[in-house]
């Protein structure tokens, strides 16, 4: 009986995610996607005190840095869009 409810324990939150995402925009979830393992690392590291490697927190660092430059580069190219519109 327990091996037969951990099918339902794990279908159940994907059918709900799955429901959730084809009703929420693609930019919400982009985001989402990204914050929410943030979220969880801080949680993890200081509310539970769990031991972060460097090696782990280099990695984690680039990839923050990788979605700063990101970010930038989309709000370079959003100026540059609209500055002919402020005319």
């Amino acid at each position: 009986m327990l091996l037969a409810s951990t099918g339902l324990v794990t279908a159940l939150p994907l059918a709900l995610f799955g429901f959730a995402a084809v009703r929420t925009p693609l930019t919400v979830m982009g985001m989402l996607q990204f914050l929410l393992p943030t979220i969880q690392f801080v949680i993890g590291y200081f509310g539970l005190h769990e031991s972060v490697t460097l090696g782990a927190f280099g990695a984690y660092c680039l990839v923050w840095i990788g979605a700063a430059v990101f970010l930038a580069a989309y709000a370079v190219a959003s100026r540059r869009a609209e500055a002919p519109n402020r005319r």
